[in-house]
């Protein structure tokens, strides 16, 4: 998502009218410096709510959150904080839509 935002932000303050416009200039550089403080508070509370309660289940070697239906790929979560809902193959293998990893029980 930040990456976006920041593609967003730069094509906006490289637009010719933004860079002939002191005023518009200022305000685009006011909206990043703002972008860049909510992402910044949102990343802090999205690791402390991910690593608080990310449990591995022994029956499906998932990751699962209280609070949350589902298991969640161990590889996607330890290696990029995303949660990515794993689907089941089998009684003992699930594997994850996103980075194909293959998880069974430990």
């Amino acid at each position: 998502m930040s990456q976006k935002l920041q593609q967003l932000l730069n094509t906006l303050q490289t637009h010719p009218v933004v860079t002939s416009n002191e005023e518009l200039n200022t305000l685009s550089k006011s909206i990043e410096n703002e972008v860049t403080k909510l992402l910044k508070q949102v990343n802090k509370t999205e690791k402390t709510d991910n690593t608080s309660s990310a449990n591995i289940d022994e029956k499906s070697g998932c990751y699962v959150f209280e609070g949350i239906s589902g298991y969640f790929c161990p590889n996607c979560f330890d290696n990029q904080q995303q949660r990515v809902n794993t689907k089941r193959l089998n009684s003992k293998l699930r594997i994850c839509p996103q980075c194909r990893a293959s998880i069974t029980p430990k």
